[in-house]
């Protein structure tokens, strides 16, 4: 299988470059179109979009190559609803499509995504819960080191 890497630049002018950068849009278009990235085009610096874009672009680097198992950690911190929505219905469904997840975040509305929870306090799994949908209160206290309440 072919791996496309893309932000690598070969010089301008060579038959590479102009392959390779053919190639990175082929394989990124259904990614940026899946991930909801806003642009002014394929030209734009990624440092010029917005936070919520560039956090969907280093996601959607790492999808491109279509990972067997992707880490994320805490992937929505500091963006807008819309791309909070955007990255975890992708994050979702390349999970759905048999892609291993492991997401690490201290946000709770993020684990509404994942299939299994493992409360980890001072390096050590403390609890673990299997059955969605989490209890807020249970999640919390397992963290702080407290017994939730009956």
């Amino acid at each position: 299988m072919t791996r496309v890497v893309v932000n690598a630049r070969p010089a301008r002018g060579s038959v590479y470059y102009a392959s390779s950068r053919r190639c990175a849009r082929y394989a990124a278009a259904p990614i940026a179109q899946r991930l909801q990235i806003v642009s002014s085009g394929w030209e734009q610096p990624v440092a010029e979009l917005s936070g919520g874009n560039q956090q969907k672009v280093v996601v959607g680097r790492a999808l491109v190559s279509q990972p067997s198992l992707l880490v994320v950690i805490s992937p929505t911190v500091g963006v807008d609803v819309a791309s909070k929505e955007a990255l975890l219905g992708v994050i979702d469904e390349v999970r759905r499509d048999g892609t291993a997840v492991l997401l690490v975040s201290d946000d709770l509305d993020e684990l509404r995504i994942c299939t299994r929870v493992l409360v980890v306090r001072r390096g050590a799994v403390v609890r673990e819960f299997t059955q969605p949908p989490w209890d807020r209160q249970q999640l919390i206290a397992s963290a702080e080191g407290f017994e939730a309440a009956a």
